[in-house]
């Protein structure tokens, strides 16, 4: 049932941001480019036929009760796993990248100005930190690798998970990234922001240390958006454009959670997105309340999941 209430609740979201773009996309000055679809198609054939093929190797050896034909069944059941988890993770993510490219360009006025305000409001220095963090060449190195992290750390996520045919943990995963996803997009809509680095303009001996773009990288892509000039999108020339709330904070919170009750991986995942949230900052470019929007996003995300769960245990029990 638990299961079934995430799936639900992913395709709820998926379908929510394809309206909005659909209802979008006519009244902006940007357009999709096909060959997205084509990706999509493609993708969606391989997803098809490598489950086909877990299928019918599950159905041909589950009930062989030797060691090989249960090793080839727990194999295959794990690739059926995965194969469904990352189709639903890979619809949700494509329609809500199109919805942040859409909001990015809606050219509403930039509001890194009362980030910086709410920073300073809460004691926070972002030109001292960046200052402090750079003053350290090791500190720097592990921090940059740490925020970089997170694009290995996902797809590793589902594999281990489908491994341990936790498809309820992926699912659950999804499900938090479909309710951080939606409150995120609205966020970013009503708190449009570049960025601290394009902010404060630091000079480069500021951050030296860290890599060359650290925060900037998007900023080219947002400025095409807003500059009012047609825009074709490409999924595989996207970057991620959100600076309000942190997305990496989300998803360094909802990664680590998913691994609880595994102290061999929960651990190693706790250092590590500790170190990718703290890094969201110098590297990331971050403002810190983008960081602290970002907990709470994933705190609220986290509270509405296990409040779902509790419910379902308690039907079951009830039944």
């Amino acid at each position: 049932m638990f299961k079934k209430r995430m799936a639900f609740l992913i395709l709820a979201v998926t379908a929510a941001f394809v309206v909005v773009d659909v209802l979008w996309l006519p009244h902006s000055r940007m357009s999709v480019d096909i060959a997205n679809f084509i990706d999509l198609a493609q993708i969606a054939g391989l997803f098809l036929l490598t489950y086909a093929i877990g299928k019918g190797i599950y159905f041909r050896v589950n009930n062989d009760p030797s060691r090989m034909g249960r090793s080839v069944a727990h194999a295959a059941e794990s690739l059926m796993i995965l194969v469904r988890s990352a189709a639903l993770f890979i619809s949700l993510g494509f329609v809500g990248a199109v919805f942040m490219y859409l909001a990015s360009g809606a050219g509403y006025a930039l509001m890194d100005a009362s980030l910086a305000r709410a920073d300073a409001a809460l004691g926070f220095d972002w030109l001292a930190f960046l200052a402090a963090a750079n003053a350290s060449p090791g500190l720097s190195a592990v921090l940059i690798v740490a925020y970089h992290s997170v694009g290995p750390q996902i797809p590793l996520l589902f594999i281990i998970l489908a491994f341990l045919r936790r498809e309820d943990r992926l699912l659950e995963f999804v499900g938090l990234m479909a309710i951080a996803s939606l409150l995120t997009a609205v966020g970013m809509a009503f708190v449009p922001a570049a960025g601290a680095y394009a902010h404060f303009n630091p000079p480069p001996e500021l951050f030296e240390n860290f890599t060359r773009q650290a925060g900037m990288w998007h900023h080219a892509e947002l400025m095409k958006l807003r500059s009012g000039e047609p825009f074709v999108y490409l999924a595989d020339h996207s970057k991620g454009l959100v600076t309000f709330p942190s997305f990496h904070t989300v998803l360094g919170i909802i990664i680590t959670y998913a691994l609880r009750g595994y102290r061999w991986l929960f651990v190693p995942a706790a250092i590590v997105n500790s170190l990718m949230i703290l890094a969201t900052l110098p590297e990331g470019g971050h403002h810190l309340v983008d960081v602290l929007a970002g907990f709470l996003i994933a705190l609220f995300g986290l509270t509405l999941v296990r409040s779902l769960e509790r419910n379902t245990i308690r039907e079951r029990e009830a039944s």
